[in-house]
């Protein structure tokens, strides 16, 4: 496989929105909770925003003519207050590799390309969230030397809750 990574282009639209299905159908089973499956995922009326902002920038993985792999990186600042540093980073929003290319460089080249671009913003830290249950894209980004430095937590409480036309209320036991 002889892979390139390059800007994302409008024509690419029909291997974008294949890989954000895959993508999404991938979530819906890792985590239903959280993530619902959801068509379409991608409209071709969203994509000039994608690839056109300063602050966003969407590479792609091809090989020959098909996208093998995707990966969009935002800059992100949060404002210094009372406790909190101010801090512009370089934040994954996704990382997209096919199955079938999955083990073949592709996510490590197009880490690589989102390091180059985050570097030239002048911006020294990448960020990204990954579901605890996602071993192993987990223990790709480890071995590209992330670290973890933050774990959110969540109490379900298994509460049925019932709406009415006057407010939320639980059936009588």
């Amino acid at each position: 496989m002889k892979i390139r990574v390059r800007e994302a282009k409008a024509t690419d639209f029909e291997g974008l929105l294949a890989l954000f299905s895959e993508e999404n159908e991938f979530h819906a089973q890792l985590v239903p909770a959280y993530i619902q499956t959801t068509s379409p995922v991608l409209t071709r009326e969203e994509l000039p925003a994608l690839i056109d902002s300063p602050i966003h920038q969407l590479f792609v993985c091809e090989d020959g003519d098909a996208l093998r792999g995707i990966v969009m990186v935002s800059l992100q600042n949060s404002a210094e207050d009372r406790w909190n540093k101010p801090r512009l980073c370089g934040y994954i929003e996704d990382l997209i590799v096919t199955a079938t290319a999955r083990g073949r460089g592709v996510g490590r080249q197009l880490m690589q390309a989102v390091r180059r671009w985050v570097a030239a913003q002048g911006v020294q830290t990448i960020e990204l969230h990954v579901w605890e249950t996602n071993t192993g894209v987990r223990h790709f980004y480890e071995s590209l030397g992330l670290q973890t430095v933050q774990r959110r937590m969540t109490w379900e409480l298994g509460i049925l809750v019932c709406r009415t036309r006057s407010a939320p209320r639980c059936p009588p036991r």
